[in-house]
């Protein structure tokens, strides 16, 4: 900490620190759009991650979950934070994929089902590739390679 004031010392931690390590910084006072609650959203990237992004062609964000009850809460930010990606880092993604909440991970789960000949623990294996399967699926950058593989796993 920089001072003893939480809010001055994240200030200078993002305005000052990072900023003269040529950090992109998002800081965003949400309380405008919310007369009720002091809202506010903060990223910063390193400047090789902004590198990154540049090239990138797909996306993943990992949501942090069970912050606000509300959908209307979070899109506001993350509204924000993706023109401030394509402003500030040159981001322009052909895919975005959002991850899935635990229970939606639970409902995934309940779903996959095999005949009784096949154990417990073959039945998790079977759970684990059929994910890592997903995850790979929804990586992929080239159109018809996504294609196919979404074709092959139905």
């Amino acid at each position: 900490m920089f001072t003893s004031d939480e809010n001055a010392s994240i200030s200078i931690w993002l305005n000052v620190k990072l900023a003269s390590l040529n950090y992109c910084i998002f800081d965003i006072n949400l309380s405008v759009y919310n007369n009720v609650k002091k809202q506010f959203a903060i990223s910063f990237q390193s400047p090789t991650q902004v590198s990154i992004m540049r090239m990138s062609r797909s996306f993943c964000l990992d949501a942090t979950h069970c912050i606000s009850s509300r959908n209307d809460e979070t899109a506001v930010p993350i509204y924000h934070w993706f023109h401030h990606l394509c402003n500030k880092s040159s981001f322009a993604p052909m895919n975005i994929t959002i991850d899935c909440s635990i229970p939606e991970q639970h409902n995934l789960d309940s779903k996959i089902k095999l005949n009784a000949s096949f154990t417990s623990e073959q039945l998790g294996n079977y759970k684990i590739a059929l994910k890592n399967y997903l995850r790979q699926i929804l990586i992929e950058s080239d159109k018809e390679t996504f294609l196919k593989a979404i074709n092959n796993f139905k």
